[in-house]
């Protein structure tokens, strides 16, 4: 797919929920379930394995992840640096225009599981520190608000994503 064309579809996103959570896991637990709805995590402390559809990775500090509804996944965490991290769970359709009539389809996202992020992405940090830091209300302005910033959240992460992986 061409860069134009995977732009093209993250612009077209329309989310109808997001909900942010903090998460602080127990040393040595381990945690399993099929995953319901997309996931953005970021680490922000401790280390520990995460399996997601068999495909097994190390987690640790400012590390991504990027979970779609299905995939299984098995997270432990490790005995000595439990550990934390930031997630938004979010519920989203691609929108798109034919012949004057608006259709929604399910997305899928072109890169999931771990993501390839630079150490250097201030912004994107910056982003989520915001998202994950607004006020809890339940005003339309504020869920529109973080719909909004969720949007250029992953369009800035899939970029960057981008950007790093090697052809």
């Amino acid at each position: 797919m061409e860069e134009n064309d995977w732009i093209k579809q993250l612009e077209q996103l329309h989310f109808s929920a997001v909900h942010v959570c903090h998460y602080s896991s127990n040393p040595g637990a381990v945690q399993r379930r099929i995953w319901k709805r997309f996931a953005l995590c970021r680490v922000i402390a401790g280390k520990g394995s995460l399996s997601m559809d068999n495909n097994v990775h190390t987690v640790s500090q400012d590390e991504w992840f990027l979970l779609k509804p299905g995939m299984h996944v098995e997270f432990q965490t490790d005995l000595q640096a439990p550990v934390r991290y930031q997630i938004i769970l979010f519920s989203c359709v691609a929108l798109t225009r034919h012949r004057n009539a608006w259709h929604t389809e399910a997305f899928n996202f072109s890169v999931t599981g771990k993501l390839n992020v630079p150490s250097n992405t201030r912004d994107i940090q910056e982003m989520m520190d915001t998202l994950v830091s607004g006020k809890y209300s339940i005003t339309s302005l504020e869920k529109t608000r973080r719909k909004h910033l969720l949007h250029q959240l992953l369009i800035q992460l899939m970029m960057h994503v981008k950007e790093a992986t090697p052809l």
